[in-house]
C-alpha cells in the first residue's frame, strides 16, 4: 500500500515537473535586427533595419515573438565598446546572450538598375537558418511597400519552422519518456 501510495506521489511529481518544463518554452522568443551591409549608405542602412525593427513589432504575434529594441541593443554595444557587424555571427551571437535573444535578423542590400533590392534572413543564433526573403527591385519610395512584406514573409518561415519542428521535437521527447521505465526513489513516510 505504502508503495503504490509513494509511487503515485512520484508520477505526480514527474508531471508537475514535465509541465512546469513545457511552460518555460511558453515565453517569446526574443528577436533582434542586427543590420544590413550592401550598397547604401551607413545613415539608409541603420533606417532600414529601423523599418524592419518596427514592421516587426507591428505585424509578430507577441505570444510567439518579442523584439529586442534599438536601445536594448545599444547599452548591450556599450558595454562590448562597438557594435557587432552583421556579417560577424560570433559577436551577434555573444551578443544575443546579452539581450536574451534567439533569433536574428540580417541582411544584404544590392543596387540594380531599377532599384535595390533588400535581401533578408532570419537565423538562430545556434546556426539555423530559419527563413529568408527578398523583396523585388524598389525605390526609396516603393520600400514602404516592400519591407513589410519581406517581414511578413519571415515571420511565415519562423511560423513554419516553428510549427513543423517544435511538435517534432516535442513528440519524439515525450514517445522516449513514455517507453522509459518509471523507476521512482521515493520512499513512503515512515511512521
Amino acid at each position: 500500500m505504502r508503495l503504490a501510495s509513494a509511487n503515485v506521489v512520484c508520477a505526480a511529481s514527474f508531471a508537475f515537473g514535465l509541465g512546469f518544463a513545457l511552460a518555460a518554452h511558453a515565453e517569446p522568443v526574443r528577436v533582434a535586427v542586427v543590420g544590413f551591409t550592401g550598397d547604401l549608405s551607413a545613415q539608409e542602412l541603420s533606417d532600414l533595419a529601423a523599418s524592419i525593427r518596427g514592421s516587426l513589432s507591428r505585424q509578430c504575434d507577441p505570444s510567439a515573438l518579442a523584439v529586442v529594441t534599438r536601445d536594448e541593443m545599444a547599452v548591450v554595444y556599450a558595454k562590448r565598446g562597438a557594435p557587432c557587424r552583421p556579417d560577424d555571427v560570433a559577436c551577434i551571437v555573444e551578443a544575443s546572450d546579452a539581450w536574451r535573444g534567439r533569433l536574428f535578423v540580417r541582411g544584404v542590400v544590392r543596387r540594380a538598375s531599377d532599384g535595390v533590392i533588400v535581401g533578408a534572413t532570419l537565423e538562430s543564433v545556434r546556426g539555423v537558418l530559419v527563413a529568408t526573403s527578398q523583396t523585388p527591385p524598389s525605390t526609396k519610395y516603393d520600400m514602404g511597400v516592400a519591407v513589410p512584406f519581406l517581414v511578413r514573409e519571415l515571420l511565415d518561415g519562423e511560423k513554419a519552422y516553428r510549427t513543423h519542428n517544435f511538435p517534432a521535437r516535442t513528440a519524439a521527447a515525450a514517445s522516449t519518456i513514455a517507453a522509459a521505465p518509471t523507476r521512482c526513489a521515493c520512499r513512503g513516510a515512515a511512521k
